[in-house]
């Protein structure tokens, strides 16, 4: 995933991405600025202050930003909502050989339907949803597939043809049903992976339990799946600063009460035999995509914003934007490499343009 940076009261911090190895836990309660004084650092509207949360969570870095009346109130939403993130990592993590998606798939093939918690039902009945809508390009039963794709990328060797199609023999989001709060798995061999909606699922869940413990104003950072409230008193919007690694100019943008997430494999591929090999995976053949790109899309919640990022990213640019002009209030933007290594990039029709060289910004 490519890097996004957060300027939020023009303190910049990078939103990594993929699985790096997170830091050690840091946490910053305290208030928004060491220099009341200055306007733009001051507390906003009804003396709140800013505070921050950095930690591990689902192999990657989660940040939150939020403002609040004071640090009890900052600590006590800040401490539930990590709470909430490690439920769901609990539930749907395949790394993990005890986690509930990992348990569901074990035991398949299911003649019966087995009942699953809220959030691996939530995941499944999206990913049934997205799954339809994307023309298959989104399938989180592909877990096998990924596997012996980063498998590949650090031996640096292409998955044999015929453990590729083992592997998708097993997957399809068709070999899996569901009822009411219900699924069975109609194959054996199965293995889930969320990786393409998860922390945006999270981001969004985590919203809501900060807003509900008292931090109205504030914003999750999932490594590079980022979900925003309102902004805070005083200000207009957050804004997050698009970096792709391919562009030399780099946009701003402004979210109010919405969602961004982008996919791309500038960290996370491979290069063998002369061919570029991303991280992406194309469910419909087992195949990582070639080349270079990035996609960024802006949603109303994580969840969407993260998983229409990767199915354009499989798509490309004329079957992507075409897939999501139809979805509303959605937008995405492409970044990519031709085969003459120029950087190209599309826009779908209502993705914010950057300004003209000799017009103001807004800040």
């Amino acid at each position: 995933m490519t890097r996004l940076i957060l300027l939020c009261l023009l303190i910049p911090f990078s939103l990594m991405s993929g699985c790096a190895d997170p830091g050690p836990i840091t946490s910053d309660y305290g208030p928004m600025s060491e220099d009341p004084g200055d306007g733009e650092n001051a507390p906003q509207g009804d003396n709140l202050y800013r505070y921050e949360l950095e930690f591990p969570a689902m192999g990657v870095t989660f940040k939150f930003t939020g403002y609040a009346d004071d640090e009890e109130v900052a600590k006590t939403a800040f401490d539930a909502a990590r709470k909430r993130i490690d439920e769901i990592e609990s539930a749907i993590t395949s790394y993990n050989p005890d986690s509930e998606a990992m348990r569901l798939t074990a035991s398949a093939p299911h003649s019966d339907p087995v009942p699953v918690s809220n959030d691996l039902w939530a995941m499944l009945r999206y990913s049934d949803r997205h799954f339809l809508n994307s023309h298959g390009t989104f399938d989180p039963t592909i877990g096998k597939v990924i596997d012996l794709w980063r498998r590949a990328r650090q031996e640096r060797i292409l998955p044999r043809n015929d453990r590729i199609a083992d592997a998708l023999n097993s997957s399809g989001m068709d070999n899996v049903q569901l009822g009411n709060k219900e699924a069975y798995i109609l194959v054996e061999g199965m293995k889930l992976d969320f990786g393409g909606l998860g922390k945006g699922y999270a981001a969004d869940q985590a919203v809501q339990v900060l807003r509900s413990n008292g931090v109205k104003y504030c914003l999750v950072d999932a490594s590079g799946d980022i979900r925003c409230t309102d902004a805070a008193p005083g200000r207009q919007s957050w804004r997050v600063e698009m970096n792709t690694g391919m562009e030399i100019k780099t946009q701003t943008l402004s979210l109010v009460n919405m969602a961004v997430a982008t996919s791309g494999d500038i960290n996370q591929f491979v290069n063998i035999d002369g061919e570029r090999y991303s991280h992406i995976i194309d469910p419909r053949t087992g195949m990582a995509i070639t080349g270079s790109r990035a996609v960024t899309v802006l949603a109303q919640d994580a969840i969407t914003a993260d998983a229409l990022a990767s199915s354009v990213a499989v798509l490309g640019q004329s079957d992507g934007f075409a897939m999501i002009e139809q979805w509303p209030d959605v937008e995405a933007r492409m970044v990519w490499q031709d085969e003459q290594g120029r950087v190209m990039v599309k826009l779908s029709s209502g993705f914010p343009r950057p300004p003209k060289e000799d017009e103001p910004s807004d800040d």
